[in-house]
């Protein structure tokens, strides 16, 4: 736009949550991995305050995507912490797919809290 340009009104009013959910997604898919990581980082303690023990009576095994989101990390910090041993998880075979028990994450994720 130049500096000579106006902006001209929408003729119809535009939703707030719909240009704000917009601007969301957006900003979002703008991030890098990195990014990603150090958002996730910094809203897990929130989002473990505000959800409380995710008790469902199910202590089954979770996917790697699964737990990640359980989580509220990404994949690739959820694979870095499991190659340091600093989250739990069971591999069948070397180079095989992982697994997380539910009850373990909910335990790391206590220790792991802004209140450890």
């Amino acid at each position: 736009m130049r500096a000579t340009e106006t902006i001209k009104p929408a003729s119809e009013p535009l939703s707030v949550v719909s240009d704000v959910a917009d601007l969301g997604h957006a900003l979002v898919a703008s991030f890098d991995d990195r990014a990603l990581d150090e958002l996730a980082e910094r809203l897990a303690p929130h989002l473990a305050e505000k959800l409380g023990p995710q008790s469902t009576g199910d202590d089954g095994w979770l996917t790697s995507r699964e737990a990640a989101g359980y989580l509220a990390i990404s994949l690739d910090a959820l694979h870095k912490r499991t190659r340091r041993r600093e989250i739990p998880a069971v591999q069948e075979t070397p180079g095989g797919k992982l697994h997380f028990k539910r009850s373990q994450l909910d335990r790391w994720r206590a220790e792991h809290s802004n209140g450890a």
